[in-house]
C-alpha cells in the first residue's frame, strides 16, 4: 500500500510531467517565440503534493462514508452481487453512485479551488483577486471534468482498492492536467 507521502510525491512528479509537457507542445505550436513557464511548472508541482495528500483522504473518506465493495459497514444499504446478503462478493450500486455524486460536486469543488489557489496566489495581488479567479475559472474546468472523471470515477470507486485509487486517479491526471495546463495558458 502506498504511503501519503509517496501518493503525494507521484501525484507531484505527475502534475509537473504533465504542465512540462503541454507547455513544450504549446510552444512548438506558437506562431510567436515562447519559453516555459517556470513558475507555471512549481505551481502545478505544487499543487500535485497538496492535491496528493487531500486525495488520498478524500479517497478513504469516500470509501468508509460510502463503501461500493462491502469492506465497511455502509452507509446505506449493501445489494449482493451474488444474489446473497453479507460477503466480500457484495457491491452497493447505491453507495457508488452516491461515490461519484459527492465525488463529482463537493471533490471536484474542493480539488478544483485548491489548483486555483496553487496556481494563482502568486500571480495576483489580493485575495479578492484570487476569489474572481476562483469564480472565473472552477465552474467551466468543473463542467469539462463531467466528460470524462464520472467514468472513470465508476471504475476507479467500483473496481479499484481503496488504497489505489489516488494512484489510479493521478495517473489518468496526466492527460486531465496537459488540458488544465492549455486552459490556464488560455
Amino acid at each position: 500500500m502506498p504511503s501519503k507521502l509517496r501518493v503525494a510525491a507521484f501525484s507531484m512528479m505527475l502534475k509537473l510531467s504533465a504542465n512540462l509537457v503541454a507547455q513544450t507542445v504549446a510552444i512548438h505550436k506558437s506562431p510567436v517565440p515562447i519559453s516555459v513557464d517556470w513558475q507555471r511548472v512549481l505551481e502545478f508541482a505544487m499543487f500535485g503534493f497538496i492535491q496528493g495528500l487531500i486525495n488520498y483522504w478524500w479517497q478513504h473518506f469516500l470509501d468508509r462514508r460510502y463503501p461500493a465493495m462491502g469492506a465497511s459497514k455502509p452507509i446505506l444499504p449493501v445489494a449482493s452481487t451474488a444474489g446473497s446478503r453479507g460477503g466480500a462478493g457484495q457491491r452497493s450500486w447505491r453507495n457508488l453512485a452516491m461515490m461519484i455524486l459527492v465525488d463529482q460536486t463537493i471533490g471536484l469543488l474542493m480539488m478544483n479551488t485548491v489548483l486555483m489557489v496553487c496556481t494563482n496566489i502568486a500571480r495576483q495581488r489580493s485575495l479578492a483577486g484570487l476569489l474572481a479567479v476562483i469564480r472565473e475559472r472552477v465552474p467551466p474546468i468543473i463542467m469539462a471534468a463531467w466528460k470524462i472523471w464520472p467514468a472513470v470515477c465508476f471504475i476507479n470507486f467500483g473496481y479499484v482498492p481503496v488504497r489505489w485509487r489516488p494512484v489510479v486517479s493521478a495517473t489518468v491526471g496526466f492527460g486531465w492536467n496537459m488540458f488544465l495546463t492549455f486552459f490556464m495558458i488560455k
